[in-house]
């Protein structure tokens, strides 16, 4: 059974091959409203009747023009309705979609969804839905009118699917979706025709009391009198009380009196009457706004603004230096003149241009003749920032560093689109490669892999046989191979295999092997050995995990020492040597601890604690578990915290406390759908399934246990499918059918041989003995139905079934003892059954004998521990 978390985590089970999975619970609060910079103005009621209309309608929509004020309504109402919806509000910024993309995606990356393997094939929409399935939600779709058909689609399947769910979308057109309930947002309240303009009737208009608010702030000291009273009356209904205009146009006051500006803004609406037809003349006053703003501007300050339109989704001030060049200097005026909005991110601040602003910005850039130049600078600066952050995510600011990249990916991959429509084919690779380590331990690997490709495209159809030049790192045939190898790794960890091989061709290794003495093709080699890991032909997967441990050791590289050492401990456990699974997780953990890399430490530390199960040292297990988890959820490491959570729901489990391993499994299992990790979901479902059986609930563990198969069958994961068999052989067991239990065991063990694990073998033998003792025990019952007694002709069938039974507890004994630790007691839940059915048919003495008897007929019987001995006794 193969796990993959919302990191790239690897779970192997202290039970041979389990990953343990869980069920529902209560779950996280989603999503963070902005905290707005001051009171909403004018629409307190509406904000009132919107959240109403929210509570009692899946789906509402405020329609309005750009610059209306959608936006700040929708927040406003959402965030007095908050503490209503228990699973929390998720804003989701359309803007960063290109015109008629896919809104899918960003919807699941403002949840923190998955973006992998299980969940590569799957209808991003019904992605969606399925992990807001049951929860009380609430959805703020934010500009939709460039994305309305893939909005509406998304908004219409949540509301079918998610009844719990209610949708608040701001757009500039209805959704046209059945259930739709549409609130046009109006612009701002204006004096009634021909009232008199006196500053106090002004002031309980919501035009006049944000132009007000705003005049003020932009210039201390000035005041609405019914001095200005007329003109700014004027002013707002010029601008048809649009919040942008009012807001863009009071700043003006610094340097014009009300009356000035008045007369300003009509020179101006006349010279835009004849310049834009087909367009509603609300749309034509706020490009006016926007014209005449740009027309105030010095020519280093429209510069400054027409490049700042390459940015996607906000920038920094170092990121504004580099691609703007010394015009940054001026971003402060911008932001006073409400051009740029400047946010406190903690670390530092971000910038952005609103919507429309940026939208004007483009145009003018692309009349400037500067796209094709401002977009070079754009993705030479993101390349740099990219290999930067992908040596950040691997040290002591790993966390700082994983929120830059969310924050600036779309920058990052927009500029690898820039690179290519110039066909910069280095810049292109050098972001795509960059982006693939954060991809892996975020969970996108999606939208990492679609980046990879694009970049790839840009080659030659007959790929550059690389490296040539061993003694340049940078060599493009390198960087190309480098970006096909973490390429491969990405699609291994996203696509579950199919035993056909596709993942990686021997020519692609071959070069590789050729390419060792590159540090990063090395470590690229690592992440395709660590991605394929636990699939396919495990012996060949250790030898090429010993290969890259030897490369990396000779080259003094530690990080990818320690990397290495996890894939080792990996293998180690699989070959049963657990001496060596315990000193390679140790040596990584401190190789990891001295990089400062947290997520490299918590990949140790669960090898140590599985390491500590294995042994029966439930206190260090937990102790472990638990250490963990509050720096797995500060990195955001979500599949982290909730495999850590299923390893302490099986730890409690093993403690006889079944009652808090079923909370702590069904917490992980809750954060595992919450997050669209499936590898998580069935590694707490097979957790719970474990506890169900000791509860006596078999049709539950039955059907948690089959929803693992699938995905294991599709992806070669021999040991995930002999646990697997080895459960549903229990279930049938425990219900006393012995035939149905004999066929899942003997499927187990035949996948258990294959896997090469020995605790896999035993487990399998174990439980064939359980299921061989039943059968045992049932033809002797019957046999005295029908003659009244057993005759001696069936009590000799009897014994001799349940010393075949006696010897495969033998031999799994054997297989136990050669990795040097024996089944401890706490797991013994399943053995003892057997035992005391063979006990009663055969008497201690002969069953003693018999146990004895399959030691040593599996120390004799192979060569290797994971032959299974036995042949076909059954």
């Amino acid at each position: 059974m193969r796990v993959t978390t919302a990191s790239p985590v690897r779970a192997s089970a202290a039970s041979p091959g389990a990953p343990y999975p869980g069920a529902e619970g209560p779950r996280g609060r989603r999503g963070r409203l902005p905290v707005p910079v001051g009171p909403l103005i004018g629409r307190d009621g509406e904000a009132v009747r919107v959240g109403a209309m929210v509570e009692n309608g899946r789906l509402t929509t405020l329609t309005g023009p750009g610059g209306v004020g959608k936006t700040r309504l929708a927040v406003e109402a959402a965030s007095r309705i908050e503490e209503r919806f228990p699973g929390g509000v998720v804003l989701v910024d359309l803007a960063q979609v290109d015109c008629g993309g896919d809104s899918a995606p960003a919807v699941a990356a403002a949840l923190g969804l998955r973006d992998d393997a299980q969940t590569a094939d799957r209808d991003p929409v019904a992605r969606v839905a399925a992990a807001l399935a049951g929860e009380r939600v609430l959805v703020l779709l934010d500009n939709c009118e460039h994305v309305i058909g893939g909005a509406a689609e998304l908004a219409a399947r949540l509301t079918a699917e998610a009844p719990e769910v209610r949708v608040l979308a701001t757009s500039r057109e209805p959704l046209g979706v059945p259930g739709e309930r549409v609130r046009p947002v109006a612009p701002l309240g204006l004096l009634a025709p021909g009232a008199p303009p006196d500053a106090g009737a002004l002031r309980r208009t919501g035009a006049g009391r944000l132009f007000a608010e705003r005049a003020a702030a932009a210039r201390p000291g000035w005041e609405l009198t019914d001095a200005n009273a007329a003109a700014v009356a004027a002013v707002c209904r010029r601008l048809d009380g649009i919040p942008l205009a009012l807001e863009l146009a009071a700043t003006r006051v610094r340097a014009m009196s009300a009356g000035e500006l008045a007369e300003r803004l009509d020179d101006r609406f006349r010279v835009l009457s004849g310049g834009r037809r087909g367009v509603p003349e609300r749309q034509r006053t706020l490009r006016a706004v926007i014209d005449w703003s740009w027309e105030t501007l010095e020519a280093d300050e429209r510069a400054l603004l027409r490049r700042l339109s390459v940015f996607r989704g906000g920038w920094t001030l170092e990121a504004a230096e580099a691609v703007c060049g010394d015009e940054a200097a001026l971003l402060p005026a911008l932001v006073d003149r409400s051009l740029v909005v400047a946010v406190d991110e903690g670390d530092g601040t971000r910038y952005r241009l609103l919507e429309t602003v940026a939208a004007y910005a483009a145009e003018r850039l692309a009349e400037a003749g500067e796209e094709k130049g401002i977009g070079v600078r754009h993705a030479v600066y993101y390349a740099g920032f990219a290999e930067r952050a992908d040596a950040g995510v691997r040290g002591p600011e790993q966390g700082v560093w994983l929120e830059r990249l969310d924050r600036e990916y779309a920058n990052v991959k927009a500029a690898v689109g820039a690179a290519a429509r110039t066909e910069d084919v280095e810049a292109a690779l050098r972001m795509a490669v960059a982006c693939a380590w954060f991809g892996a331990v975020r969970g996108r690997l999606g939208e990492v892999r679609a980046l990879l490709e694009e970049a790839l495209a840009l080659l030659p159809g007959d790929r550059l046989d690389g490296p040539d030049r061993p003694d340049r790192p940078d060599d493009i045939a390198a960087l190309s191979l480098e970006a096909e190898t973490v390429h491969a790794a990405v699609t291994a960890l996203g696509v579950a295999f199919d035993g056909e091989e596709r993942s990686v061709d021997t020519a692609l290794r071959e070069r590789l092997a050729r390419g060792r003495g590159h540090a990063r093709l090395r470590r690229a080699e690592w992440f395709l050995t660590y991605a394929e890991w636990g699939m396919g032909d495990l012996e060949e997967g250790g030898r090429r995990a010993a290969r890259v441990l030897e490369a990396a050791r000779a080259a003094g590289d530690r990080w990818g020492t320690a990397a290495a050492l996890v894939v080792d401990a990996w293998c180690a456990q699989i070959r049963g040597d657990l001496g060596r699974h315990r000193s390679a997780a140790r040596e990584s953990e401190r190789l990891f601890r001295a990089e400062g890399d947290g997520w490299g430490v918590l990949q140790a530390s669960d090898l140590l604690a599985q390491a500590a199960e294995i042994r029966g040292e439930y206190g260090e297990a937990e102790r472990r578990l638990r250490e963990g988890l509050e720096d797995a959820e500060r990195l955001g490491l979500w599949g982290v915290v909730a495999a850590r959570l299923s390893g302490l729901g099986r730890i409690a489990m093993l403690r006889g406390d079944l009652a808090g391993a079923r909370r702590s499994l069904e917490r992980a299992r809750a954060i595992a759908v919450e997050r669209g990790d499936e590898g998580g979901r069935e590694f707490a479902d097979a957790g719970l399934a474990l506890v169900a059986r000791r509860e006596g609930r078999l049709d539950e563990a039955e059907e948690r246990t089959r929803a693992s198969i699938a995905r294991n069958d599709h992806g070669q994961g021999d040991i995930g499918l002999a646990f697997i068999e080895a459960q549903l052989g229990y279930v049938a067991e425990q219900r006393g059918d012995a035939e149905a239990a004999l066929d899942h065991q003997r499927r187990g063990l035949d996948r258990a041989r294959v896997s090469g694990d020995p605790r896999a073998v035993a487990l399998a033998l174990e439980g064939m003995a359980g299921a061989l003792s039943l059968a045992a025990g049932a033809e002797a019952v019957g046999e005295a139905d029908l003659a009244g007694a057993a005759d001696s002709e069936g009590e000799a069938e009897t014994a001799s079934a349940a010393r075949k039974a006696a010897e495969l507890l033998g031999e799994a004994d054997a297989h136990r003892l050669w990795t040097g630790v024996p089944l401890p007691e706490a797991e013994r839940f399943d053995v003892r059954r057997a035992e005391g059915r063979i006990r009663a048919a055969l008497g201690e003495e002969d069953f003693e004998e018999s146990r004895t008897r399959g030691r040593s007929r599996a120390r004799s019987a192979a060569a290797s521990p994971t032959c299974g001995g036995g042949g076909d006794l059954y």
